[in-house]
């Protein structure tokens, strides 16, 4: 745990990868569950997020 917070400070490219993947699907999660419409209605954005997010840290040192 403190050496994926030690790589988030740095920036190292996998544990920006792993926050980005997780909010990926959480994103398909949300939009999947057909329960409440508040949540269905933010799955686009975190989809996005964390598209654009892996996008981004695809590019940081290893």
């Amino acid at each position: 745990m403190k050496q994926f917070v030690k790589g988030l400070i740095s920036f190292q490219r996998s544990p920006w990868e792993a926050v980005a993947s997780v909010l990926i699907a959480l994103g398909v999660l949300m939009l999947m569950q057909p329960f409440y419409l508040v949540i269905f209605t933010y799955s686009f954005s975190v989809i996005l997020t964390g598209t654009v997010m892996y996008l981004i840290c695809s590019h940081f040192k290893d």
